[in-house]
């Protein structure tokens, strides 16, 4: 699978994980098929910016982050954060291996009430292919699920002046 952000041609990368502690960030780049790691650093965030997996004082996490990439002096525009895993629900599920790409998202869309505990209007859903084998008309998916209000919560971070 070909991540767009590390196309041929893609401009510098940063990637982003919020623990409960600290901010990790990693700037990649790529040249022809060598993805090369350009910058990487771990910054202490203040007491209680994460409480209980979930962001309690988004202008500290704001605050930390532009101190880090300023320090890091990175130019790059493309940024992928990491969701936290406590916030993810995942589920691997077996479909037939001849539906479109839209037909699968379909069919993964009315199966995935039964493994969200939240309603779908309240979830950003996505999902992929994991495997596939030869000799089988089913193929495994990987579904994941995360609450909108954390993604909302990490975009508000990142886009806190």
């Amino acid at each position: 699978m070909q991540i767009p952000l590390f196309s041929k041609n893609s401009a510098p990368l940063l990637g982003i994980d919020i623990g409960s502690t600290s901010l990790k960030i990693v700037e990649l780049s790529r040249s022809g098929r060598t993805i090369t790691v350009q910058n990487a650093g771990v910054y202490p965030l203040a007491p209680n910016t994460i409480v209980e997996g979930k962001i309690a004082d988004i202008p500290a996490l704001a605050q930390t982050l532009r101190k880090a990439v300023g320090l890091m002096r990175s130019k790059a525009k493309n940024v992928a954060v990491a969701v936290p895993g406590s916030s993810v629900i995942t589920r691997v599920l077996e479909m037939p291996g001849d539906l479109t790409g839209d037909e699968m998202e379909t069919q993964l869309l009315m199966e995935a009430e039964q493994y969200i505990p939240y309603s779908l209007d309240e979830v950003a859903v996505d999902f992929t292919v994991i495997e596939q084998e030869e000799n089988s008309e089913q193929v495994k998916i990987l579904l994941a699920a995360c609450r909108k209000e954390a993604i909302d919560a990490l975009n508000d971070s990142l886009t806190t002046q």
